[in-house]
């Protein structure tokens, strides 16, 4: 059933290593109470956490791995937005000269990035936003306009 989850035997295997190997390593171990902690703590730790894979090169942090890495650390990392969306966003709507400037930057933790779809009076209804930005060329900077604000 597991081969299933993760799609084939040899990610199922690629799993199955890294929590052997995260067990086995003080800081990536799950050994801390993460619901008596304060967001702050979460956060503290999830970065040491980063810097320990990031020093080890033990996993590569990207968006292919990103969801497995979650699961073993109890989805206490700091990177799965910055995975996630961010290096896809810059992936796959980026041109040619950008993806060969920013991606490696990204896939090295060089460059760390959110994505985010919000709106004042929306949240987070894509299909809803009625906020807009405007180039004003005479300033060389965006106006935005959000109607319910």
């Amino acid at each position: 059933m597991s081969q299933v989850y993760w799609g084939n035997k040899e990610t199922f295997e690629q799993f199955v290593k890294l929590r052997d190997q995260f067990a086995a390593d003080p800081i990536l171990r799950n050994h801390h109470s993460l619901h008596d902690m304060e967001r702050g703590e979460l956060m503290e730790l999830g970065f040491q956490k980063l810097n320990r894979i990031m020093s080890t090169g033990m996993v590569k942090i990207d968006a292919s791995n990103s969801i497995m890495i979650g699961h073993l650390l109890n989805n206490n990392l700091s990177t799965s937005l910055h995975s996630l969306m961010f290096e896809l966003t810059v992936r796959y709507l980026s041109d040619d000269d950008q993806v060969r400037e920013w991606l490696p930057k990204i896939l090295q933790c060089k460059m760390i990035g959110n994505y985010c779809q919000t709106e004042l009076g929306h949240g987070s209804n894509v299909q809803g936003l009625q906020t807009t930005a405007t180039l004003d060329k005479e300033t060389d900077e965006w106006v935005i306009h959000s109607p319910t604000v």
